[in-house]
């Protein structure tokens, strides 16, 4: 059995199946086979999920990413990214879509308490960096804080922190295994 691709941010898949195709006539002359395919790949595609999931909080727990500056370990008290509260780790989730499709990701839909966005969103400014400009409220805030921003600061950089891609390359170094899991539990499901 062999996979498809990758186009963009889609998964495609493309199913070539070798060895004995007697089993598959056989389901199609008892008109299973509709059936059968999509439950082999729903529960691939979950379990797919899940562990992309899990490889996003891996990434995510160890921390392999631009480290915080000193004004943000002063502001924060510890120096370790992207881990305030555990919200962001708490939001990446496999989450099965209306279309019985599954995706592994931060949940779109938990919101951050105080932000005033979207869990996903926040992930996303993290995930490739964002770039501040310092209004006079913001610079008295910060010193306000205890953190000597000069006058001549007119922007604050947050540098990427990939997490979310970390994860999703250690998903999909091992990809192709995805189009020989459906394979073999369709083959499973129909003997």
């Amino acid at each position: 059995m062999a996979f498809g691709g990758i186009a963009g941010n889609v998964v495609k898949i493309g199913i070539q199946m070798y060895g004995d195709l007697g089993i598959l006539n056989r389901a199609f002359r008892q008109g299973g086979i509709r059936k059968a395919v999509n439950k082999a790949k729903t529960e691939v595609l979950a379990a797919w999920a899940k562990k992309a999931a899990r490889n996003i909080r891996e990434a995510l727990r160890e921390g392999n990413v631009t480290p915080l500056s000193s004004a943000t370990v002063f502001l924060k008290g510890h120096d370790v990214p992207l881990w305030e509260t555990g919200q962001l780790y708490g939001s990446i989730k496999a989450i099965k879509l209306p279309d019985n499709s599954w995706f592994g990701g931060v949940d779109p839909k938990m919101r951050h308490p105080t932000a005033g966005m979207s869990m996903a969103d926040l992930a996303l400014i993290h995930q490739r960096g964002v770039s501040i400009a310092v209004t006079p409220s913001m610079r008295m805030y910060l010193r306000g804080q205890g953190l000597r921003i000069g006058d001549d600061t007119k922007v604050l950089v947050v540098p990427p922190r990939a997490f979310i891609s970390q994860g999703a390359s250690k998903t999909m170094a091992s990809l192709s295994l995805m189009g020989r899991e459906i394979g073999a539990r369709l083959i499973r499901t129909v003997r």
